[in-house]
């Protein structure tokens, strides 16, 4: 449903239902085993099912910029997370044992709020600024039940704020964009049901791109690719911060690439 204010101003209203199914690999049923440690799917996994609620306003400026804030709510049911089960069950002599299980319900609610806009009025050479920015801002809660107990736990895999922000500039023949990408740290792992302060979190990250593209004629253009420019760590710690569980580094990635368009 959507109501226009004005000419330039909307608001915005939608409910849907949706289905996730688990993919092929939580659903396999296969096993791999190495000493003490396994790894295995979950065929028995149901679907993920949401109903989810959407309430927003836009205001557009001109041909090529727009704002907007949207509130969001979600009640899913279903939800799938990663678990350690060694200790329980037939993995009580395992030191690892990680599957899938089925959380039983959970809620997440938030605010969206996001800004883009080419400012082609501005004098020369400016005239192909643009800009760009989106955050998102949420919380949730979870629960999972198992061996006859229960916990709350936030929704894994995801992020209660997560933030972008580019800065660009482009005109018939050359685009530059430079982009920075903000997540804050997420539970990615569940350990046994009465065992929280193993869980396994995710650390923060922020990400620096940048990408440039040129049009050596209308339909060869030359890119280039530079990720991660500020060598950002993937850092998973068991409960607390000061407990490593898990640190990568990857470094820079860089690409240079010619595409050729011809239809």
């Amino acid at each position: 449903m959507r109501y226009q204010l004005t000419d330039d101003t909307m608001i915005r209203a939608a409910w849907t239902n949706s289905v996730v199914r688990p993919t092929f690999g939580q659903l396999a049923p296969g096993f791999v085993i190495d000493g003490d440690d396994a790894e295995f799917g979950n065929p028995d996994l149901k679907p993920l099912e949401s109903i989810n609620y959407d309430l927003g306003i836009e205001h557009y400026m001109g041909r090529a910029g727009v704002v907007s804030a949207y509130l969001f709510y979600k009640d899913i049911d279903n939800f799938i997370y990663n678990t350690d089960l060694a200790g329980t069950g037939q993995w009580a002599a395992f030191d690892e044992a990680l599957s899938f299980q089925n959380g039983s319900s959970a809620k997440l609610y938030g605010l969206e709020l996001a800004y883009s806009q080419k400012l082609d009025w501005l004098p020369a050479p400016w005239n192909g600024l643009l800009l760009g920015a989106n955050a998102t801002f949420s919380q949730s809660d979870a629960d999972i039940e198992g061996q006859g107990m229960q916990r709350s736990i936030d929704l894994p895999n995801h992020s209660d704020t997560v933030g972008n922000l580019m800065l660009g500039w482009e005109n018939d023949r050359l685009n530059l964009r430079l982009a920075a990408n903000y997540k804050s740290d997420y539970l990615y792992e569940v350990a046994g049901i009465d065992d929280e302060a193993h869980d396994l979190y995710v650390d923060d990250q922020l990400f620096v791109d940048f990408k440039a593209g040129y049009f050596i004629t209308p339909s060869l253009q030359l890119t280039f690719e530079a990720l991660n420019l500020t060598d950002e760590t993937y850092y998973v710690y068991s409960g607390r911060h000061a407990y490593n569980a898990q640190y990568e580094e990857y470094g820079p990635t860089y690409k240079l690439g010619l595409t050729l368009t011809h239809f």
